[in-house]
């Protein structure tokens, strides 16, 4: 199927210290497939790809942010106070600038990335909502002054994208009185694809499980068409075990790559945007990824999921952050490294001890364990605060 690469024109441009100098300003009537937005995606698996939203696009993916986190255990509403720790130039700072302006929501922004300014805008702005990558989470709750912001810390409801919520993050912020959910999306779908509310499989269910399934990718927000796949385009069963990618439909995805052809025609091969995140459907209807395709580490033929063991190695004390790569194998193809920063004093051997304990009950397999643990003073991050594992494998090979 040859998908036709519709390339509106950009502009006309305006520029917003111009429009702000009147008081009053008369919009022109623009056609809802007039481009709106353009950006180039952040690059983590490969050269940086011009993506184009048109008007309607965002007024579609709006209407669906804001009901998509309107249930629990976020329950967003219109008189909670936002501070938004992801950059405009994020996508769209995944798109959340326009429903609170849609909704009047109270819109605090940041300034500078700065702990001790966040924690007092947190204090001082009575904040409720904000969505962040994991990395700005973890800077946030190793701040030495967090004890003494607890109780402005409690309640206060927080989406994690950009990159899994590592558990043993979701848990210390949990220990503050503060709910992380998790959220998926790319820089193709504007973003938002799913979140980890509670449908009705677990509304009822206690309070571990919910847990459980609140740090996963989630279920898909409306008007979002969303399968798991295997390689001849039939959808995986949903068992949790088998692994699959992430196609999707919706109001408001890409129609390609900015003057690339080539590459929009592997967007969208088949008819469906192919994500390139690797994921199991579990039975209750939520999604798993368990990795990027080109991330993904393959070992004797089978795929280890990155994701899981980084998700696990994340529970153990003392280490504040993690990245599992794969690393070229004579015999196996590849094998697992995991790189961890830490945040208190452990050992490889701690680590092993670690996962060997997941063996026991499921969690991991034998094979998965890492063949190496480096420690690192600090995790090499992109333009989006997301782990740069290309950089990984540069200093994997140096050493």
């Amino acid at each position: 199927m040859t998908r036709r690469l519709y390339q509106p024109p950009l502009g006309p441009n305006y520029q917003y210290n111009d429009i702000v100098k009147n008081e009053k300003y008369d919009f022109p009537d623009l056609d809802e497939n007039t481009v709106a937005t353009i950006f180039y995606t952040s690059g983590t698996t490969g050269l940086p790809k011009g993506v184009t939203f048109t008007h309607k696009n965002l007024f579609m993916h709006t209407l669906a942010l804001a009901n998509g986190i309107n249930f629990a255990p976020i329950n967003i509403g219109r008189t909670d106070n936002f501070l938004i720790l992801v950059p405009m130039f994020h996508v769209h700072s995944w798109g959340i600038p326009y429903m609170a302006l849609m909704n009047g929501n109270k819109y605090v922004l940041p300034g500078k990335y700065d702990v001790g300014t966040i924690l007092e805008l947190v204090k001082n702005e009575n904040i409720k909502f904000s969505a962040m990558v994991p990395s700005i989470l973890y800077m946030i709750l190793s701040s030495p002054n967090l004890e003494g912001y607890r109780e402005h810390l409690n309640g206060w409801k927080v989406i994690i994208g950009g990159a899994a919520l590592p558990r043993g993050l979701a848990l210390k912020a949990k220990s503050f009185g503060i709910t992380t959910i998790g959220a998926y999306g790319l820089s193709e779908t504007a973003p938002l694809l799913t979140i980890a509310i509670y449908n009705d499989a677990l509304k009822h269910a206690d309070e571990e499980t919910q847990f459980n399934y609140s740090i996963t990718t989630g279920i898909p927000v409306p008007m979002v068409n969303l399968r798991v796949i295997d390689k001849d385009m039939k959808d995986v069963p949903s068992d949790g075990k088998s692994i699959g990618e992430i196609v999707v439909r919706s109001p408001w995805l890409t129609s390609g790559y900015f003057k690339d052809a080539q590459k929009t025609e592997e967007l969208w091969r088949g008819g469906w945007l192919h994500t390139g995140d690797l994921a199991v459907v579990h039975p209750n209807g939520y999604i798993s990824i368990v990795d990027r395709e080109k991330d993904a580490v393959k070992s004797g033929g089978e795929f280890i999921p990155s994701l899981v063991l980084e998700n696990a190695i994340s529970e153990l004390k003392g280490v504040g952050e993690v990245a599992v790569i794969g690393k070229p194998h004579e015999k196996w193809g590849e094998r697992p490294v995991a790189f961890i920063v830490r945040n208190e004093p452990i050992k490889d051997v701690d680590v092993y001890d670690h996962l060997n304990k997941f063996l026991d009950v499921g969690r991991i397999q034998k094979w998965w364990i890492p063949d190496e643990i480096v420690f690192i003073d600090s995790m090499p991050k992109t333009s989006t605060g997301k782990a740069d594992k290309k950089e990984l494998r540069k200093l994997l090979n140096k050493g």
